[in-house]
């Protein structure tokens, strides 16, 4: 299940991210939303879904340095990479 969430994270994040979307406050917002409806939809524990919001977003703003980048030009090296730290924990 975490697999699937994980997955779905980084497709919906990577899809909805603008160029400016960490100075954007409305575009963190949307982002927020679709992460909550995505750890609903899979049953994700109520009470630990704001700290998993927060982490994703921590992380993607992280990681979208790299996002415009190829694995043969210092993308990321591996598939566990782009996953947030919550669900490489919990695997």
């Amino acid at each position: 299940m975490l697999k699937a969430i994980a997955r779905e994270m980084v497709t919906v994040v990577t899809n909805n991210v603008t160029i400016d979307w960490t100075v954007r406050e409305n575009v963190r917002a949307n982002l927020r939303v679709i992460v909550k409806r995505i750890l609903r939809k899979y049953g994700y524990p109520p009470d630990k879904q704001e700290r998993a919001t927060q982490t994703v977003l921590e992380e993607a703003e992280v990681l979208s340095e790299g996002w415009g980048r190829h694995d043969c030009c210092g993308g990321p090296q591996s598939k566990n990479a782009r996953l947030p730290t919550i669900m490489r924990r919990n695997r």
